[in-house]
C-alpha cells in the first residue's frame, strides 16, 4: 500500500493531528497508509524506524512553520534524505505551509511546489477554509499515488487533474516520469535562454503582480504546471510577449514552445477523461476533435512524456505544427478482422518507410510474430525515451478489439469522434489552434528556426 510520510514540529502537533485525519478517510478506504512518528511503540529504538518510514515512503508532507526550519533533527535528518530520495528515486516532497515564517529564504524549501494556492499560510485561513485546504490535500496526495486510474499500467506522467471551474492543482505532474518538465527546465536554463527567461520574468511581474517571482528555471516551469485554465491565455501571451524579445534565438524558441505545451495541457480535464476511459478499462479514449496538435496535447496531459513538435506538413493548410510521436491511423487495411487491421495500420504509422508496408495491405491476418514483436520494441523505446506517444485512430468507434490492442502493446489510444462535446478541453478547440499558430507564426517569420528539442531523433527503417 503506498505510505505518506508526514514531517512536523511536535510544536505543531495540532495541524499534524488535522491532516491526518483527513487522510485517515482514505486509509480506512485501504487506498494509502500514513506514518508519523507517534506511531513508534514505547521502548522502540526511534531513529531505526525513522529511518525506515524515509526509506520507503512514496509521497511527504512537510507541515511548514518556523519550528519546523530550526528542528535540527527535521533539517539534519529527515530533509537531506527526503531530498536525497527525491532527486534520484523522484518520490514527491509536498511542503504545506502552515504558519508565517521565512521559508521563501530556504533555497531547497522554495524550489518546491507548495501545495496551497500560491503557498498562504493556512493559519490565516478561516476554520472551513482550513478544513477544505486539508481536505484537497488529503484528495491529490491519493491521486499522486494512484496517477493514470487506469488498469494498463502505463509508465509515463499525469498532469494532475484541473477541473475547468477553475480549481488549481496540488502539484503539477507525478513524480515517476517529469519528463517534460524536466526537459523544459533544461532547456529554460541554458546560458542562450538567459535573456529569454529574463523576459519571461519581466512580463511575469507585469501580469501577475503581487505574486512572487519565480526566480530560475525550475520554479518558472512549476508554476506554468499549477496554474489553472483560467490563466491559460496570460500564460500564452506571457511567452509569446517575451519571445518576440529573441527571435532567432533557437534556445530561446525551444524553450518558448515547451512552456507553451505545458500551458495548453493545462487546458485538459484529466479528471473527466480519466473517468470517461475507465468505463472501457484501458488507455482509449473518444476526443472531440480530429486536428493532430489537438490530440497531442490531450495526449501529453494524460498520459505524459515531452511533447516534441515537428515544423508543418507542406499540405497543411493551417500550418501548424506536428507532434512527433502522435502517430495518424487514417484507414485500416482489412474490413473484416478489426485487430488485425488495428495491428497492421499501427504498424504502418510507426514504421512509415517500412518495406514491408505493402504486404501488409494484402495480409488480412495481421501481424506475423516477428513484426508484432517488431511494433512492440519500437513503441517500448519511444516510451523509454519519455517522448509523448498515442495512436489517433480513425473511422472507428471503442470496442473490445480497440481496447485489447491498447493493452497489448500499453498504448493510449484517441478516437476521434463527433459524438464527443468539447467538455475535454476548457478552451474553444478552433482558438486553441488559433494560439498555437501565433506561436508558431511568431517562430518562422523572418527566419524559420527548427524549434524541435534536440533529444527527438527519427528512426531509420
Amino acid at each position: 500500500m503506498p505510505k505518506v510520510f508526514i514531517s512536523y514540529s511536535h510544536k505543531d502537533e495540532d495541524w499534524k493531528n488535522r491532516l491526518q485525519t483527513q487522510l485517515e478517510v482514505l486509509e480506512m478506504e485501504g487506498l494509502l497508509s500514513i506514518w508519523e512518528d507517534r506511531q513508534i511503540q514505547a521502548g522502540n529504538l526511534w531513529l531505526p524506524e525513522i529511518e525506515l518510514a524515509l526509506n520507503t515512503a512514496d509521497v511527504a508532507i512537510l507541515l511548514i512553520s518556523a519550528d519546523f526550519l530550526v528542528s535540527k533533527f527535521i533539517r539534519g535528518q529527515e530533509v537531506p534524505r527526503l531530498l536525497e530520495r527525491r532527486e534520484k528515486e523522484g518520490i514527491r516532497i509536498i511542503p504545506l505551509i502552515i504558519k508565517p515564517c521565512p521559508w521563501r529564504k530556504v533555497p531547497w524549501l522554495s524550489a518546491l511546489q507548495g501545495a496551497s494556492r500560491d503557498n498562504i499560510e493556512l493559519s490565516g485561513l478561516t476554520e472551513y477554509q482550513q478544513d477544505d485546504a486539508l481536505s484537497k490535500l488529503a484528495e491529490k496526495t491519493h491521486d499522486l499515488l494512484n496517477p493514470t486510474k487506469t488498469p494498463t499500467g502505463s509508465s509515463n506522467a499525469v498532469i494532475s487533474n484541473t477541473s475547468h471551474n477553475g480549481e488549481n492543482s496540488v502539484e503539477s505532474l507525478t513524480s515517476k516520469l517529469r519528463s517534460h518538465e524536466l526537459v523544459t527546465i533544461d532547456k529554460l536554463a541554458l546560458a542562450e535562454a538567459q535573456p529569454f527567461f529574463l523576459a519571461l520574468q519581466k512580463g511575469f511581474a507585469k501580469r501577475f503582480p503581487g505574486i512572487e517571482l519565480p526566480k530560475d528555471a525550475s520554479e518558472m516551469v512549476e508554476w506554468f504546471f499549477s496554474r489553472d485554465t483560467t490563466r491559460v491565455q496570460q500564460l500564452f501571451y506571457l511567452v509569446r510577449r517575451a519571445l518576440e524579445t529573441q527571435k532567432g534565438i533557437k534556445a530561446a524558441e525551444e524553450a518558448a514552445t515547451l512552456l507553451y505545451c505545458i500551458a495548453a495541457c493545462r487546458l485538459v480535464d484529466t479528471a473527466l477523461a480519466q473517468t470517461n476511459m475507465q468505463q472501457h478499462n484501458a488507455e482509449v479514449l473518444k476526443v472531440p476533435h480530429n486536428e493532430n496538435i489537438l490530440c497531442a496535447v490531450i495526449a501529453t496531459a494524460l498520459f505524459g512524456g515531452t511533447l516534441q513538435l515537428k515544423p508543418p506538413d507542406p499540405s497543411d493548410a493551417l500550418h501548424i505544427p506536428r507532434p512527433e510521436w502522435i502517430l495518424d491511423v487514417p484507414g485500416l487495411p482489412n474490413g473484416d478482422n478489426l485487430i488485425a487491421s488495428i495491428e497492421c495500420a499501427a504498424f504502418a504509422a510507426v514504421f512509415k518507410n517500412s518495406r514491408e508496408l505493402s504486404d501488409l495491405c494484402l495480409n488480412t491476418t495481421g501481424l506475423t510474430p516477428d513484426q508484432s514483436a517488431r511494433l512492440a520494441a519500437r513503441i517500448d523505446d519511444i516510451k523509454d525515451k519519455e517522448l509523448s506517444l498515442a495512436l489517433v485512430i480513425y473511422g472507428i468507434s471503442v470496442s473490445e478489439a480497440v481496447a485489447d490492442f491498447s493493452k497489448k502493446f500499453q498504448v493510449p489510444i484517441l478516437l476521434p469522434s463527433t459524438e464527443i462535446s468539447d467538455k475535454l478541453l476548457g478552451m474553444d478547440a478552433k482558438r486553441l489552434i488559433a494560439e498555437i499558430k501565433e506561436l508558431w507564426d511568431l517562430i518562422e517569420d523572418p527566419n524559420f528556426i527548427d524549434a524541435i528539442p534536440e533529444q527527438a531523433q527519427a528512426y531509420p527503417d
